[in-house]
């Protein structure tokens, strides 16, 4: 979590790289071939859904237990606006307000201040 202007500067930057890359990723490409995978049937696209969001929640292993499926969750919860807008960049601004108010508005303390 940042605790100077400075940090909030970067981890802002931060938020924003993330939200927009993890969201093509997850969302749109990875989606996108587990689509082709499983087919274009509701349960298909469920499938593919579930399966982009199982790898969504792997790459963040390193926040534990309960980050990981946090994550899952709200993986799905970002696929779900996908869906329903059709769009990706609802989901794109969703993912960086959820970071921004995670890294902002969050308890100043967490295992990574421990790391370095």
């Amino acid at each position: 979590m940042p605790h100077t202007a400075k940090e909030t500067f970067v981890f802002i930057a931060l938020a924003l790289t993330a939200g927009l890359s993890e969201e093509f990723i997850y969302r749109g490409f990875a989606l996108g071939v587990f689509s082709g995978v499983f087919g274009s049937s509701l349960s298909g696209i469920f499938l593919a859904a579930v399966t982009s969001s199982i790898w969504f929640a792997a790459a963040h292993l390193y926040q534990g237990r309960r980050g990981v499926a946090t994550t899952f969750i709200v993986g799905m919860m970002f696929w779900a606006v996908r869906i329903w807008t059709g769009n990706l960049v609802p989901a794109m601004m969703a993912h960086v307000g959820v970071d921004m108010v995670a890294g902002l508005c969050g308890p100043p303390g967490n295992s990574l201040d421990r790391i370095g």
